[in-house]
């Protein structure tokens, strides 16, 4: 069938039956409105996490175990940890969160909170004749006098685990630390979050000079949603000021300005509908999906109103809607596809997000070209061309047109030192993405003047870091870690990552233990080490008492963990550590000896998912590239003309990668999506070009009379 009979048929059947074009427009629209309200939001990673990976599994293993890494600091500044007002501040705020509650993942309201570990929680060895009692650092009935608080803050310092958890380096603030239930979802762990704020903000009102710090993965979370989202409500009316600004200069009517901005809310609406219907969520990645389909909806328009003004000069009132309709609707069929099939391609990966995000960007593409073709037919009909486009627009004015024909000399004039320009541009782009680094800093994408990024920075300055490297071994024999060379090769473990990897606070059962044998030998310093016989380990446990030894080995004495915890904000330099870690591990407990050692936890998570998106979108990249050629190749029926597309498209590709290279820009999770995009827009750009520059060849037979018309038609729009 001939594709220009057959677009003028649509477009006759367009503008010849309004009152079916607005039902169907209707209908698509009132759809998506409907089901809107069902639309979730995610405040978190959930969505980028894939459960059948490895990491997923290891980590909710060990977690059911031990209990979640999942953990949420606070920062007591202001008052003297050891004082008594200090202390009951403490005590009174662990009692208040103890007493929050939220929605779980089932529904189900619940105290978010397993267990709070502070100074009024911490628990202290006392021995007296070989052996010990465990006791609260701080009694119910807490001290008013000098010397008991100064015993309790003796205690304190004496104590690594209370130390290095609990007491900043300067021993001039403390902190709370709270591990949140294995059952919260993303919407709860952000609505903990939400209420600790005001729970701290009430608390600080009360006691004048108090200062709080609030950090943890979970606040870093919820902020990196809220402010995504926020950012978009204010992106979103700027970029529609500035779309009208641009279209008032370029249109010169009221009405084109309003028809485009219309055309921007139904797509915005249709991506969001789309993206409800096909089960995704709003998430720190779909926040991209409306703004892309406003740029998409803006570019036909303004193809639409660039043509219209054109075709008005040169054919006429009456010829010239029906002209521009059946002009564009094949071109702009053939973009939107090869866009649909680009963002298609992404839901081949493995991450839950992008797989959403790839269906719904999709199936919106062409949904909205339906749409904007609806509108567009409808607008010529309710008013004449006039009133969408002004006969003095920027579309066809002389200034353009000038400026236009300037560069059809230069192009004709300097073909090879063009040419030559692009390919060093070419070259020096694509010797600089080696130089790209895939890495991402979730604090670095707060400004340092947020409150999350300054009290991160002040927890961290004061205690070390936040992030978790978890470490589990397993042994197939129960009683394994009872033995001293199981214990004293956890022990090589420990050094390495506070000598090797430097990192400051790890925790384990080894430092249980050395405590207990100190004290079982009334605190003689010399036995602050590992007892050298099975006999005694299995003795100091057997007494135990601090409940939190089920946090690093279980009750068959087979299975431990081990819990440091890093400043480090760099996802690849933490994978560095997890993989540095995992050779160690491999050495001092191999699976031969019958162990099964892991290293875990929500920042290794994390770090494996991103580099699995980065590299997942690099490959559907290159799966969406072979992908959209296909339509192209059908559009033009040329394997000439579809290899002519080839560099224009991956031109803006390479130099915005070799921009990202040269100045040390990461890929990540915001900017790995940059070639997809850049890809779209350029393929969109190259098929309009290409096909109004085929007709004005077959009208002229003449290629610099061609190229000029195609310019000054498609350099408006």
């Amino acid at each position: 069938m001939d594709s220009h009979s057959f677009s003028h048929r649509v477009a006759r059947y367009l503008l010849a039956h309004p009152w079916q074009v607005t039902l169907m427009l209707v209908l698509i629209v009132g759809g998506a409105v409907a089901i809107l309200p069902r639309l979730k939001i995610q405040a978190g990673v959930s969505p980028f996490l894939d459960p059948t990976s490895p990491e997923y599994r290891i980590r909710d293993r060990v977690d059911a175990k031990f209990g979640t890494d999942d953990l949420l600091f606070i920062q007591i500044e202001g008052r003297d940890p050891f004082s008594h007002a200090g202390l009951t501040l403490v005590r009174e705020l662990g009692q208040s969160i103890e007493a929050m509650v939220v929605f779980d993942e089932s529904g189900a309201s619940v105290p978010p909170v397993d267990d709070i570990d502070s100074l009024t929680t911490a628990r202290i060895l006392e021995g007296s004749d070989l052996s010990f009692r465990t006791l609260l650092l701080v009694p119910a009935l807490i001290p008013s006098d000098g010397a008991a608080l100064e015993a309790i803050r003796e205690q304190a310092y004496k104590n690594p685990i209370i130390r290095q958890n609990l007491l900043s380096t300067d021993g001039k603030s403390t902190a709370l630390i709270a591990r949140l239930i294995k059952t919260l979802d993303d919407d709860g762990r952000a609505a903990t979050v939400h209420h600790l704020r005001t729970l701290l903000h009430e608390v600080s009102t009360r006691n004048p000079g108090v200062r709080f710090a609030l950090t943890g993965e979970s606040v870093l979370r919820t902020d990196t949603a809220t402010y995504v989202q926020s950012d978009l409500a204010r992106f979103t009316p700027v970029l529609l000021a500035l779309t009208a600004l641009s279209l008032w200069v370029f249109a010169r009517r009221l009405r084109g300005v309003l028809l485009t901005l219309i055309n921007v809310g139904v797509s915005y609406v249709l991506g969001l509908g789309l993206l409800t219907a096909t089960g995704g969520s709003l998430n720190n990645l779909s926040t991209m999906l409306p703004p892309v389909m406003m740029v998409l909806s803006v570019a036909t328009i303004i193809h639409f109103l660039a043509e219209l003004a054109k075709n008005r000069v040169t054919l006429g009132e009456e010829r010239a809607g029906e002209a521009t309709l059946a002009e564009l609707l094949y071109p702009v069929f053939v973009c939107s596809l090869t866009t649909a099939v680009g963002f298609g391609s992404i839901s081949a990966s493995n991450i839950p997000a992008m797989q959403d995000f790839g269906i719904a960007a999709g199936l919106s593409v062409m949904v909205s070209f339906v749409a904007s073709f609806c509108l567009a037919a409808l607008a010529l009909r309710l008013a004449p061309l006039d009133a969408w486009v002004s006969p003095k627009s920027a579309a066809v004015s002389e200034r353009l047109d000038l400026l236009v024909s300037r560069y059809h000399g230069l192009v004709l004039k300097h073909p090879k030192k063009l040419l030559a320009l692009g390919v060093v541009l070419v070259v020096a782009s694509i010797a600089a993405i080696p130089f790209i680094v895939v890495d991402m800093k979730v604090i670095e994408n707060f400004h340092a003047d947020t409150p999350v990024r300054n009290e991160t920075d002040r927890f961290e300055a004061a205690f070390g870091g936040t992030n978790l490297l978890v470490v589990s071994v397993e042994s197939q024999e129960n009683g394994r870690f009872l033995e001293p060379d199981a214990l004293a090769r956890l022990e090589v473990v420990e050094r390495f990552m506070r000598d090797e990897l430097q990192i400051p606070v790890v925790t384990s059962i080894n430092t249980h233990l050395k405590l207990m044998h100190r004290a079982f030998f009334n605190e003689d310093p010399a036995y602050d080490r590992l007892p050298a016989r099975r006999e005694e380990i299995a003795q100091l446990m057997l007494i135990g008492g601090d409940p939190r030894l089920s946090q690093f080995v279980d009750e068959s004495r087979r299975w431990v963990r081990l819990v440091a915890r890093t400043h480090e904000p760099s996802s690849a330099a933490i994978l560095k550590k997890f993989q540095a870690l995992d050779r160690v591990l491999a050495e001092q407990f191999p699976a031969s000896a019958g162990f099964r050692s892991e290293s875990t936890g929500h920042s290794r998570l994390w770090a494996v998912t991103v580099t699995q998106i980065i590299s997942s979108q690099l490959t559907t990249f290159g799966l969406s590239l072979l992908l959209i050629f296909g339509p192209i190749l059908l559009m033009f029926r040329s394997w000439v003309a579809m290899l002519f597309t080839i560099p224009s498209n991956l031109f803006p590709i390479a130099v915005v990668l070799g921009i990202m290279g040269w100045f040390g820009i990461h890929l990540d999770l915001a900017t790995t999506m940059i070639a997809s995009i850049t890809l779209g827009i350029a393929v969109d750009d190259t098929i309009h070009f290409v096909t109004h520059m085929r007709t004005r060849l077959a009208a002229h037979d003449d290629l610099e009379t061609a190229l000029r018309e195609t310019l000054g038609m498609k350099g408006a729009g």
